[in-house]
This record gives structure tokens, C-alpha cells and sequence, in this order.
């Protein structure tokens, strides 16, 4: 039988994911600076950062490249953030 695809419920459950965690990995993944993601989640640069730091410690990644791997090789549910206002 094929795997299907994680859906948000299960990266909660499997690494304690949020959406908002989901969203700033999405805007680390896309390579979109913190600045960008905030301004694309409607956040403050401080909040991504910590949200990002947030979502790096869950996954025991020491930085943001490290993060962008894991989302990438755990295929977590990413979703695409919308143009810039």
C-alpha cells in the first residue's frame, strides 16, 4: 500500500508542528529571508525569528539550513506563502 503524503496532523503529532511553524519552514524552504516571510505572514521579523527558532529546536536543527533539510527530507507538509503585499 503507498504512504500517503504528511498532512499537517501528522507533522503535529510526529514533531509537535503548528501551522504557523509550518508556515515560516514553508518561507525558509522557498529561501525568503525572515523579513520576507513576516511580510508575507503579515508577522514582525521578530516573531518569524523566534517561531523559526521554535520550529529548529523541535527538530533538533542548529540552524536554518539545517531546518530547510529536514523539511525537505521528512517531506513535512509545506505551503506556499502568498506574494509579497
Amino acid at each position: 500500500m503507498e504512504e500517503l503524503d504528511m498532512d499537517a496532523e501528522e507533522a503535529k503529532r510526529k514533531f509537535g508542528l503548528r501551522q504557523f511553524n509550518l508556515n515560516v519552514i514553508s518561507g525558509v524552504v522557498a529561501g525568503y529571508s525572515l523579513k520576507e516571510i513576516g511580510e508575507r505572514l503579515n508577522l514582525t521579523t521578530e516573531s518569524v525569528a523566534v517561531l523559526a527558532t521554535m520550529s529548529c529546536e523541535k527538530l533538533n536543527a542548529a540552524n536554518l539550513e539545517e531546518l530547510k533539510r529536514f523539511a525537505i527530507d521528512h517531506e513535512l507538509p509545506l505551503t506556499k506563502l502568498p506574494p509579497k503585499p
